[in-house]
């Protein structure tokens, strides 16, 4: 696996393609395989016509229709303007293909698409667009994550204003891109197309940006076309788009589209809006009844649409009978919707479904204009004035809402029923939403809490702070100790199980059992303070006795193969008849494992042959405990599905209800008063698997309870509580608050749930990070206060070494800061000052018992050397009458440039040992080894660059060294390097990583200012990592985890 070391400095390049080009040729009928052709030739309305024959008609989004001499067209604006077009059969799995169009640029962008073939990762292929560029690219059907690919082939840098066609081929493994007939690029792609969803023309997705400028005389084909083909296709409209523009002429003009009005078919109404229908089902309007304003978006969608094949059919008529919504499909099937009117909502139900192999129905499909909150989670879309919101009534629907402007879409599928799907539909202004839902909720039965959805902000119990804890029976009144002292009322059991799945109590902490826990529990609730569990829901540990010794026949399965030949029990192959791939060999956390299940044998394998004969290698027999057998030829050898170094069960398995009780019988009985449903995200069978097992759980608590999770999903919503629980930061901990705080404001407006400022950690130092500082608590507690965010706290302890050996210094401060926060002492006007990013106050009491917190700058300076300049400095004091304080802290010394415990990690004097990898837009990039200046070594490297773009700090150019295979840097703890600096005040970025496989990646990067000339040398420690000033730069690269929380594993390098 390759990692890089990056040398970045802070400007900028371009991007260059290039491939070999060779031909094919072949007489073909020119519409044999043609999937879809749309002329644009309608010049009016919302429906795009394919004129293939095999009706894939498109929908219309904000394009405006023109005419000049080529015809009619499209113009897309740039934004939220596109045409879509459902799932096209015949594309996937297909080792042929062909797009093409005639496309004319106003302008270029960020990923405005011409055309965007399906979903993009897995599979999916694009007409891509990046500034003035585009190409065309294919991704790997059936891959994400670490095992996506994807390749491209060049198109055009194009030149606004004038027309350019455009065509790829694809036979399996050539890539043919041609521009204006003529072959332009080509690549090698040695996979089948990948396509699922829909073809979307004229962007990425909906929300994303658009094309600027014309569209028309679009084509997919199912197989390539030869040179000749795309040749004739240019020739044939070449003379009435390439004859250039007499002066004074306009190159088109937008057809006024005769004003009409749809006539309503359908009405369903309630005291706040009438929702009309046409007769073929698509939405007229949703009018207010007070104002008489439309909130339907235009284009118009059908509110229903039938699912087959992979194909979404829209309606060919709909009429209300016997007070039931009847939705025809035409030959492919239909539905009966149940609509029922409340005062401030709406449910819809699926009453029946019709038709063969009917795979889904879409029975909600509303498109509204208020969006300036919209969330996935609440499942609403709001603005100041009204609001709208869809909440499922079971498991049986999937609800989306995204897009701009935001479209609802509830989906039943016959897998999961589709008879008694429905949904909710709420319909008030803002203010009112959530007592709306509450009712609307409670009154069709679905599964809430008096904590979470819609009274999740009103819950007392929410602002409740916690602290982690490793409380036994033996140490629970030290907790309740240091509960009080922090000011945070819930004690939280972090590792409290024997092992997740039975989730029986650890012995070594409860010697009683259950019954032990329970007695922690009442003293902790007898001191005034409440009591939370940990869970990683879904999870399975492998010592658990669900696995061993004899593993469940329940458990998640991803991958089934067939046993070759018998296998003995001295083998350490398994032979397969099907072919392998796509598997990890490691176990790790974001390993999928690499296990296989064959009868009550559990096989570790360390390698596998993805060519005949196909076999697991490197087994270990009898894996975990479990019993080594003799299994016969044609035993099915199954791929335990695993993720956070855990197993999971079947999602459609009582196994899942199982891990339920064993959860809830603890929680009922020691009435845990939160409980947090860690790793749901990992349960197999996606949103269907994580909501089944997150609401197994909570519907067998026979209490109120706090829930929180690490999976904020739509279903879950109705009983989540409160969001925003990341993991703590290790580096720039200012920061890393920032953009926790910024981030809270969104849980609050638009999901409708309070945030949480946690997981937080009192720091120690080790040799991966310094440890935290007063300032750090109290920038954290006072932007709690200012955003009023309940917080909680890990790497705590009663014992007398704690991590961080101001522990309890620094958990009176948080007590003080949180009784505050608790009390609301502080005024909104102050705590509105509080909220804003890098500014620091301290908290303090006068004399007259009043607290006040003052403004606060903290300022670090590092000295490297005595002879270098940097042991004499002037800061500026903001506050003047404020004393000024000095804090001195050593740090870690470096061994010496040349010491022989040394590693090399980038010899220059070797070729091409480190080469340019890019840069950003407007930025020219080279590096080349020099000799001419070369400090050590027998030669050093130059890094060039000159940059055009409008903002510096949006320039980069990165030069790497990939290590293959990953390396371990052993006693190594920081980097040396000179670097002759030309004193232009270019920022270098030198940065390790390593595998994710392992853990999430990291970027450990260390920032060197060159405002110097000539050679200085440079020691930069890997524990001093310069995460504070990455968000002040747009880099290519990186998440918060991977910048602010991730240790470089320094043996994966």
């Amino acid at each position: 696996m390759k990692r890089n070391i990056a040398l970045l400095v802070y400007v900028a390049g371009t991007c260059w393609f290039g491939g070999a080009f060779g031909e094919q040729s072949s007489t073909i009928g020119p519409d044999k395989g043609l999937l879809g052709h749309w002329r644009f030739n309608e010049g009016a309305g919302e429906e795009a016509i394919d004129s293939s024959g095999n009706e894939n008609h498109g929908e219309v989004h904000g394009a405006a229709w023109v005419r000049g001499k080529f015809g009619t067209a499209l113009r897309f604006a740039g934004n939220d303007t596109y045409v879509v077009v459902s799932h096209i059969e015949g594309l996937d799995g297909s080792n042929e293909l062909t797009v093409e169009a005639w496309v004319y640029w106003e302008g270029g962008g960020r990923y405005p698409n011409i055309l965007t073939g399906g979903q993009w990762s897995p599979g999916g292929f694009l007409m891509f667009v990046v500034d003035s560029a585009c190409s065309f690219r294919m991704g790997k059907p059936g891959a994400t994550g670490r095992e996506w690919k994807e390749t491209v082939a060049p198109l055009v840098s194009f030149t606004p204003g004038q027309w350019y066609h455009l065509a790829a081929t694809f036979a399996r493994p050539h890539i043919r891109t041609y521009v204006n007939g003529k072959l332009v690029g080509s690549a090698t792609w040695d996979f089948p197309v990948g396509y699922s969803g829909d073809l979307h023309i004229g962007t990425w997705y909906p929300g994303q940006p658009s094309h600027q400028g014309l569209i028309d005389e679009v084509k997919i084909y199912n197989r390539a076309l030869n040179a000749a083909e795309v040749q004739d296709s240019f020739d044939r409209e070449v003379d009435t788009r390439m004859t250039p523009v007499a002066a004074g002429e306009k190159p088109y003009e937008k057809i006024v589209a005769p004003s009409t009005k749809a006539e309503a078919a359908v009405t369903f109404e309630n005291q706040q809006v009438k929702l009309l229908l046409d007769v073929r089902a698509r939405v007229v309007g949703i009018f207010n009844r007070k104002t008489g304003k439309d909130y339907g978006a235009k284009p118009s969608p059908p509110i229903a649409l039938l699912r087959k094949g992979g194909r979404d059919y829209r309606p060919t008529g709909c009429a209300l009978q016997q007070g039931k919504l009847q939705v025809a499909f035409g030959k492919t099937g239909s539905a009966t919707l149940a609509v029922a009117s409340r005062k401030q909502f709406f449910i819809f139900k699926v009453v029946a479904v019709e038709g063969q192999d009917v795979e889904a129905l879409t029975f909600l499909n509303l498109r509204v204009t208020p969006s300036e909150r919209v969330s996935w989670m609440s499942g609403q879309a709001a603005d100041d004035e009204f609001a709208f919101c869809v909440r499922t009534l079971n498991l049986q629907s999937e609800v989306k809402v995204d897009g701009s402007p935001p479209l609802f879409r509830a989906t039943c599928f016959s897998k999961y029923g589709m008879e008694g799907a429905g949904v909710i539909l709420a319909t008030s202004p803002p203010a009112q939403l959530r007592s709306v839902l509450r009712e609307a909720l409670q009154a069709e039965g679905v599964l809430t809490s008096p904590l979470g959805g819609p009274a999740a902000l009103d819950a007392p119990e929410n602002r409740y702070s916690y602290l982690f804890s490793s409380v036994s029976e033996k140490n629970v009144d030290a907790w309740i100790e240091l509960a009080k002292r922090s000011g945070t009322p819930i004690i939280h059991l972090g590792s409290w199980e024997k092992s997740l799945g039975h989730y029986e109590p650890n012995p070594s902490l409860f010697p009683h059992g259950l019954a032990g826990l329970k007695q922690v529990a009442d003293k902790i609730h007898a001191a005034g303070l409440k009591i939370s569990m940990h869970t990683l829901t879904g999870c399975i540990a492998p010592q658990d006795p669900f696995i061993t010794p004899i593993p469940d026949k329940r458990l998640a399965k991803d991958k089934v193969f067939t046993l070759a030949q018998p296998l003995d029990e001295k083998a350490t192959e398994v032979f397969t008849e099907e072919p392998l791939s796509d598997m990890d060999t490691v176990w790790g956390y974001a390993s999928r494992g690499n296990y296989v299940q064959v009868g009550d044998e559990l096989i570790q394998f360390s390698g596998y042959t993805d060519k005949p004969p196909y076999r697991f290698t490197g087994c270990t027999r009898g894996a975990l405990g479990t019993k080594v057998a003799a299994h016969a030829k044609g035993a099915q050898v199954s791929h335990l599905f695993a993720y956070y170094g855990c197993f999971y069960p079947d999602a459609n398995s009582t196994l899942v209800d199982e891990i339920a009780d064993c959860i809830a019988r603890v929680a009922n009985e020691c009435h845990m008063d939160l409980i947090y449903e860690d790793g749901a995200e990992g349960m197999p069978g996606g949103w269907h698997g994580v909501s089944t097992m997150r609401a197994a759980i909570v519907k067998r608590i026979n209490h109120p309870i706090r829930v929180e999770a690490s999976e904020w999903g739509y279903h879950s919503w109705s009983f989540h509580s409160c969001i925003g629980a990341w993991d703590y930061p290790y580096w720039a901990l200012k920061r890393f608050i920032d953009l926790h705080c910024k981030q809270s404001e969104t849980y609050r407006q638009k999901h409708l749930l309070p945030g949480h400022l946690g997981w937080w950690v009192i720091l120690g130092p080790n040799i991966d990070h310094d440890g935290e500082m007063p300032e750090d608590i109290e920038y954290l507690c006072s932007k709690a206060i200012g955003y009023n965010l309940s917080m909680s706290f890990q790497g705590v302890s009663p014992e007398r070494k704690p991590w961080n050996a101001r522990q309890d210094e620094y958990l009176t401060k948080i007590g003080q800061y949180e009784r505050l926060r608790m009390a609301g002492y502080f005024s909104d006007a102050v705590r509105e000052k509080l909220k804003t990013p890098k500014e620091a106050y301290r908290l303090s009491q006068s004399t007259d018992g009043e607290w006040q917190l003052t403004p606060t700058d903290y300022s670090a300076h590092k000295v490297t050397s005595l002879n270098n300049g940097s042991a004499a400095w002037t800061m500026k004091n903001r506050f003047g009458l404020q004393p000024a304080k000095l804090r001195i802290q050593a740090l870690y010394g470096v061994a010496p440039y040349d010491s022989p415990e040394g590693l090399t990690l980038a010899d220059l004097a070797k070729p091409n040992e480190v080469t340019s990898a890019g840069a950003a837009n407007d930025v020219t990039t080279s590096f080349t080894a020099s000799t001419s200046e070369a400090k050590v070594g027998g030669a050093s490297g130059c890094l060039e660059a000159s940059s055009k773009a409008k903002d510096p700090h949006s320039a980069w150019a990165k030069a790497s060294k990939s290590i293959t295979p990953e390396i371990s840097l052993g006693k190594c703890g920081a980097l040396g390097l000179w670097v002759h600096g030309d004193g232009k005040g270019e920022l270098l970025n030198v940065q390790l990583t390593d595998s994710p496989v392992y853990y999430h990646g990291a970027f450990d990067e260390h920032y060197i200012d060159v405002d110097f000339t000539g050679w200085r040398y440079f020691e930069l420690p890997i524990r001093e990592r310069d995460a504070g000033r990455y968000g002040d730069y747009v880099w290519p690269y990186g998440n918060i985890y991977s910048i602010y929380r991730t240790p470089l594993m320094r043996d994966h390098v």
